[in-house]
């Protein structure tokens, strides 16, 4: 039997589920200098489900100690990014404390356990990668997936864990990269709009300045710049409001 373990990003932490990317397809050698292929998990979560026995969610590995065993797996979907899997807690004592160092962030790591089945030696296209990759996995048997405080992958995350009680929310990193680099191009584009909106001002003051007298639809041109002043004032809050 042998072991990967990776951390992950956690969002919210109860006795619900957890979903969670255990194991990553990316080629990038982890600390054992393996890369798993995409289609590694295949034939074991097959088997598994034609069972229907469910692959134990374990706390650090401990599979002698049953109190241990704190959930099960209740999915796992393999998509372009890893291997991601669905889970719930147990409602025990020891299931309940490490959902609570979750959710405090001081735990954010996940392991499998695993037999090798087959492998192959990576390809030169692979080691132009990574020169770092011995070993690329091309079909493993799955034993157990852990929550532990020892980490290999760094690029496995938690998509969410969370019940219908509590609502998502982040805990740990406060933005990921996607959420800034979104909210970075929202403030872009709402900054151009300020920008056309402080030129459009500027023509509307230039075509009333030196005018004595009054024109028969000066209330509405009036109306027109507050609307427009009110309009740019919203903008900057909104725009300040972004800032992280």
């Amino acid at each position: 039997m042998e072991l990967k373990t990776m951390p992950f990003e956690l969002k919210s932490a109860d006795n619900g589920e957890v979903v969670a990317y255990f194991s990553t397809f990316d080629i990038k050698a982890d600390s054992y200098g393996d890369i798993v292929a995409p289609h590694a998990f295949d034939a074991t979560i097959k088997a598994r489900k034609e069972t229907g026995k469910p692959f134990p969610l374990v706390w650090n590995h401990n599979m002698e100690d049953p109190e241990l065993i704190i959930g099960q797996v209740d999915d796992i979907k393999c998509d372009e990014h890893g291997a991601l899997m669905t889970a719930h807690f147990y409602d025990t004592p020891k299931a309940q404390a490490v959902r609570n160092l979750l959710k405090e962030g001081s735990v954010y790591q996940l392991s499998f356990a695993y037999e090798v089945k087959a492998w192959r030696e990576p390809s030169k296209e692979e080691k132009a990668i990574d020169p770092n990759i011995t070993n690329v996995l091309e079909e493993v048997e799955l034993l157990e997936i852990t929550i532990t405080p020892t980490p290999a992958n760094p690029r496995a995350e938690v998509v969410s864990a969370k019940s219908a009680e509590e609502p998502e929310t982040k805990s740990g990193r406060r933005n990921s990269a996607k959420d800034l680099d979104t909210m970075a191009e929202i403030e872009s584009h709402l900054k151009e709009a300020m920008s056309g909106l402080a030129k459009l001002k500027e023509t509307v003051d230039d075509t009333d300045e030196g005018k004595d007298e009054a024109k028969p639809n000066e209330a509405s041109e009036e109306a027109k710049q507050s609307n427009l002043e009110s309009r740019k004032e919203a903008i900057e809050n909104f725009i300040k409001s972004m800032e992280v």
